[in-house]
């Protein structure tokens, strides 16, 4: 753009980028076009020119704007986030605690907002043993601010289990226990913290107080952690394989036949350039 052609006479352009085929910018005799890509797809990029005799020359440029580094890599990323340290199996007290912040924006004059950190307390109102509810409590007033406590170590099923790590959801908070000697040595025994969670694309952070080889998880830099939970596909675009079988009883020595559904596979494998995909069975020892 802002190009000259052979008699000097100014070059007019034009710019138009597509985004699944469909025109997301269009501008013209411009000397530098702008465009966030805060989308997934696929793009083309064309730049028309014309000169002082009508001749137009056209580029084209196609690239591929994907989530995929950012979906593997990012803090958070998903509507489950599991928090895991080495440091957790190696807890010394027979009770530690933990608490929760979350981020917030707060008006602070009309139009006007500022991000703003507030504590957290797990509340359980019908008071079954299981935390329900959050309490929030302006930052300045960490005497208002409680630990949940929870067992530095268990024994049930004849074996010893200590903690490996914490689960966080939509609507659930569970405790990971590892098996480290007994019959269920190896094995994850999941413990329910509570079965309220945390909201989407919000930033929250846990602080775990507890002491490991003498020293307290905030001396070796673990005890305080940020984290957030996002959704990556909304319920029109997120690719699901799932099976399809016969509604019909099926006795032993039967044939029957099961379907996959692929729904919205087949545009994420193009957009991925995905050549296969691996359907995955989950076995789980303990709880749901």
């Amino acid at each position: 753009m802002g190009r000259t052609d052979f008699d000097d006479t100014e070059v007019t352009s034009e710019f138009k980028l597509y985004k699944n085929g469909a025109e997301v910018l269009s501008v013209v005799d411009t000397g530098e076009a702008v465009y966030a890509l805060d989308e997934e797809g696929k793009y083309v990029a064309e730049v028309v020119a014309t000169d002082s005799m009508g001749a137009q020359t056209k580029k084209t440029i196609s690239f591929k704007a994907t989530n995929m580094k950012r979906e593997l890599f990012q803090s958070g990323a998903g509507l489950m986030y599991f928090d895991y340290s080495d440091l957790f199996e190696y807890i010394e007290d027979e009770v530690f605690g933990m608490r929760f912040y979350k981020t917030a924006s707060e008006e602070i004059v009309p139009a006007e907002e500022v991000t703003v950190r507030k504590r957290l307390n797990l509340l359980d109102t019908n008071e079954d043993g299981l935390y329900d509810t959050w309490e929030e409590i302006p930052n300045n007033r960490s005497d208002l601010h409680r630990y949940v406590y929870l067992p530095g170590y268990l024994e049930v099923y004849s074996t010893l289990w200590v903690p490996y790590g914490f689960e966080y959801g939509t609507d659930s908070i569970r405790v990971y226990y590892a098996g480290v000697e007994g019959p269920y040595s190896g094995f994850v025994l999941f413990y329910p913290l509570a079965e309220v969670g945390f909201e989407l694309n919000t930033v929250y952070a846990r602080w775990v107080e507890a002491h490991v080889f003498g020293n307290t998880l905030n001396d070796y830099g673990e005890a305080y952690k940020a984290f957030a939970l996002r959704e990556r596909y909304d319920s029109d675009e997120k690719p699901i394989i799932s099976l399809s079988t016969p509604d019909s009883d099926i006795g032993p020595g039967d044939s029957f036949t099961v379907g996959v559904m692929t729904e919205n596979v087949a545009s994420f494998a193009d957009l991925y350039d995905v050549r296969y995909i691996q359907l995955s069975v989950e076995q789980r020892r303990f709880g749901s």
